[in-house]
């Protein structure tokens, strides 16, 4: 059987390697470039990433499972096999001020009744020095989707610019690539843009993860990002670097958006749980660095990552009704995690492999 997959982000890839295991042969669609685009939606701006490892090329290296739990064994069949190893984040990556800060968070969230947690990384510790320069690892030490990709698979460089319900993709420069089955990866927009463009699905909300940072008054010093995190109720609270506070040590409150706007538009409000959540994470950032001893100079954003959730709505099994067509990305995720969803849809991807090469 010959797949097409579009789209080489941790979706893709996966999908293409788990299909070349399973004997099929697979064809890739991905753009050239790497690049990482800034959308605006209405109130926020939104980042994401295109080209060979997709978005997760720009993230922090976080791989932990924020799904429901019938894809939890779906995650640990990805983790028993991915490239780099998951693991815990230790003490030596993070740096003296960051371990601080931890302990104070411990104490905070003893009282009002959270957690704190190291989080779990697909890095190779052994390379990782700390530097904190994760988003674009100089170290080689953070997993790339891309490494997944087996030399059989061919990869077509180009951009998807319409599909059809047969699975037939065309490519901006008009060349076409067709197959069997066709697994859709291009993200929350891509994917649905092309499914939109083929009349197999309407206009629908999405969801992102919106984020702010609450800026300190200490210096940063250097330190892996988002080494560890505390839970809160709809929110995540992480210590993380911002171009926006550039050499302050910052924790961001990250948090958990609703599906609602418009993907054809681009357009979706702020909502006012979401802005709760918000208020409630910042509160909580400052008692932490408080409870440190760090002085508070203000917060920086709101901006947002990580928009998904446009098709879950259509798909049945991740499959688009009376198409050939299934989608392994960020769009059919259900619910907005407020968290790196790398994990998640991995353990898609690898339930859209059996099912496409059954």
């Amino acid at each position: 059987m010959r797949v097409t997959v579009v789209g080489a982000g941790p979706g893709g890839c996966w999908v293409a390697r788990r299909l070349v295991e399973a004997g099929h042969e697979v064809s890739l669609v991905v753009p050239p470039e790497r690049r990482l685009e800034r959308v605006d939606v209405g109130p926020l701006e939104v980042l994401v990433g295109e080209g060979p490892g997709g978005g997760a090329v720009y993230s922090m290296g976080n791989l932990e499972f924020h799904g429901p739990g019938r894809l939890e064994g779906a995650f640990r069949s990805v983790t028993e096999d991915i490239s780099t190893p998951v693991s815990e984040t230790p003490d030596w990556v993070l740096s003296g001020l960051d371990l601080e800060v931890e302990g104070a968070a411990a104490e905070v969230a003893e009282r009002r009744g959270l957690r704190v947690s190291r989080t779990f990384k697909a890095v190779d510790f052994g390379s990782c020095d700390g530097c904190g320069r994760c988003l674009e690892c100089p170290r080689g030490a953070k997993w790339d989707p891309w490494v997944e990709v087996p030399e059989r698979v061919d990869v077509v460089e180009g951009r998807a610019v319409s599909v059809d319900p047969d699975g037939v993709v065309v490519l901006e420069d008009g060349d076409v690539v067709g197959g069997d089955r066709l697994v859709l990866a291009a993200g929350a927009f891509g994917s649905h843009d092309l499914l939109r463009g083929a009349g197999l699905v309407g206009d629908s909300g999405f969801f992102v993860d919106p984020y702010v940072h609450v800026v300190s008054d200490a210096r940063w010093e250097p330190s892996i990002q988002m080494g560890w995190k505390l839970v809160g109720d709809g929110f995540n609270v992480y210590p993380h670097a911002t171009s926006g506070a550039r050499g302050r040590y910052c924790l961001m409150v990250k948090v958990a958006d609703g599906v609602s706007g418009s993907v054809a538009s681009r357009r979706k409000p702020l909502e006012g749980e979401t802005v709760r959540r918000i208020a409630e994470g910042v509160a909580v950032a400052v008692e932490v660095l408080r409870e440190a001893g760090l002085g508070v100079e203000g917060v920086v954003g709101p901006a947002a990552a990580h928009p998904g959730g446009s098709l879950a709505s259509f798909v049945e099994g991740f499959r688009v009704p009376s198409a050939n067509v299934w989608v392994s990305d960020s769009s059919v995720l259900d619910r907005a995690p407020g968290a790196p969803p790398i994990g998640w849809i991995l353990a898609v991807a690898e339930e859209v492999s059996r099912a496409v090469g059954r």
